[in-house]
């Protein structure tokens, strides 16, 4: 829109001229709580363009809704300006901790725990077996039969993606996910059934030989 020097005006070679430029500008909108259709309208009825989309799980927050925008609302930008966007999806297991409990003196379920944990890990999970000793499996920790334990919706979307999982491999015994109050946020504890107590034997008394 202007420059110095004016257009008539004379200038050794190389001289320098400046020039003072135009710039159209936007007010970046709300795109959270949006979904992506909405938020093209949206950008591109303020002359704004949609940039980079990730998506995210985050616990409350509506699936395939917009959670995260930059920059932010009311953010003065020059027209065309990409608005990068951040995208509520759906649980995985990747997104929780998993605990293994297991009975610490039976062997069969220390190696059941060590092949579910390279299972979770090829999952994109990191998996802690936690080995406990028999008093540990008592009152609501006592599992009636191989369990996936959860407490929130996002986790149980996990725990049934862990089951699906096990069953595909077809190496591993049936799983049940199992809702339970007071479970740790992000977290899924899988309790594998401690085998049954060996009964003991009561040995017959020791009779004594009489004496004649």
């Amino acid at each position: 829109v202007d420059q110095v020097p004016k257009e008539t005006a004379s200038i050794p070679a190389g001289g320098v001229v400046r020039l003072t430029v135009s710039t159209l500008t936007a007010t970046a909108p709300t795109l959270t709580g949006m979904k992506l259709t909405e938020a093209l309208q949206a950008l591109s009825a303020r002359r704004l363009a949609l940039g980079k989309t990730q998506s995210r799980y985050v616990a409350d927050a509506k699936v395939d809704t917009i959670i995260i925008q930059q920059p932010v609302a009311g953010t003065r930008v020059a027209a065309g300006s990409p608005v990068d966007v951040v995208v509520a999806r759906s649980a995985q297991l990747s997104d929780f901790r998993v605990g293994i409990y297991f009975l610490d003196s039976d062997p069969g379920s220390k190696a059941l725990a060590e092949r579910l944990r390279l299972l979770v890990r090829k999952a994109g999970s990191e998996a802690e077996p936690a080995p406990r000793p028999t008093e540990f499996f008592t009152g609501r920790r006592q599992p009636k039969q191989n369990e996936i334990r959860y407490g929130a919706e996002g986790e149980r979307l996990a725990a049934e993606q862990l089951q699906r999982l096990l069953q595909q491999s077809g190496e591993f015994p049936p799983f049940v996910p199992l809702l339970v109050r007071n479970s740790s946020e992000g977290f899924i504890s899988v309790f594998i059934l401690p085998p049954p107590a060996t009964p003991v034997q009561a040995q017959a008394p020791i009779q004594k030989k009489k004496k004649y």
